[in-house]
């Protein structure tokens, strides 16, 4: 942190961090967003980091429901400048990394299992992805790009990494609601969680990279780019319970994020050509 000076800060000081900076407000403008499309949403909670075990602040949650379907978003917004944009190099993504998963859960029927015994859950891998398709584009790498004062262009990825890291950190806790949720006695449900940082509509830039290493498609803007993440969440009772493989995370514009959230049912989160093999399993 660089030296403070000692002159008292005014009002004027605090109107003119507001204007520069911004991000509470490009935040709630996020919040608006996402209610106007009709999802439920909590803003501004807290949250038990997995790893280092404090208390951590997420920015905005945010819950889906249609039928026996409830889709949860850790969403991390960044109110990127249009001076340090940011830049995703991608390359065509392979068959080991075209899946996504989501839990199946059934309340057991106090008639055949005693009350008391925790749900019948298992994690189901969508191989194959219509969400995430063999030969399509995958984020790889992150950075934001911009110029110094004397010219000359710098790259830094700390800041974006940073809510990346929230995003996926606040996951957690999601996945234990969605192990959590209690369907009807006999009734099945389906949960699936999705991390994402939000930006600033034309400040997200993506680069395509050929097997030989050689620019394909260069620099230009987009609203969504999937970065494969490959993360295991624990998933129900520790020790006994099973774990979900994150596979993606979006970093999207708000563009990106509205027609991402208007059109769930056309990514696919549930297959339907998954459907019959998760009840074999559950009935199994």
């Amino acid at each position: 942190m660089a030296k403070l000076k000692t002159t008292p800060i005014t009002q004027s000081d605090l109107a003119e961090h507001l204007a520069t900076s911004g991000d509470f407000a490009f935040e709630m403008q996020i919040l608006r967003t996402i209610r106007s499309l009709g999802l439920a949403c909590e803003h501004g909670g807290h949250y038990e980091d997995p790893i280092t075990k404090k208390s951590r602040e997420f920015d905005i949650r945010a819950m889906h429901s249609l039928g026996i379907t409830k889709s949860r978003f850790a969403i991390e917004c960044k109110n990127i400048r249009e001076n340090f944009p940011v830049l995703i190099s991608c390359v065509r993504r392979n068959e080991s990394e075209a899946f996504h998963e989501f839990v199946a859960i059934e309340a057991p029927s106090p008639q055949v299992i005693p009350i008391g015994l925790p749900l019948r859950l298992i994690v189901h891998r969508a191989s194959h992805s219509p969400l995430y398709d063999v030969g399509g584009w995958v984020g790889k790498s992150i950075e934001q790009v911009g110029r110094d004062t004397q010219g000359g262009l710098t790259a830094n990825d700390s800041d974006i990494y940073d809510k990346w890291g929230q995003a996926l950190a606040s996951l957690q806790d999601l996945i234990d609601q969605a192990g959590d949720d209690e369907p009807p006695a006999r009734s099945f449900g389906l949960r699936a969680v999705l991390p994402m940082v939000v930006v600033p509509n034309t400040r997200l830039w993506a680069v395509c990279y050929g097997e030989d290493g050689a620019i394909v498609e260069t620099p230009h803007r987009v609203d969504r780019v999937s970065c494969y993440v490959n993360k295991v969440y624990r998933v129900g009772v520790p020790l006994i319970g099973a774990h979900l493989t994150l596979s993606h995370l979006e970093i999207v514009t708000e563009q990106g994020l509205r027609d991402l959230l208007t059109g769930l049912e056309k990514f696919a989160l549930y297959p339907n050509t998954a459907m019959d093999a998760v009840r074999q399993r559950l009935n199994a």
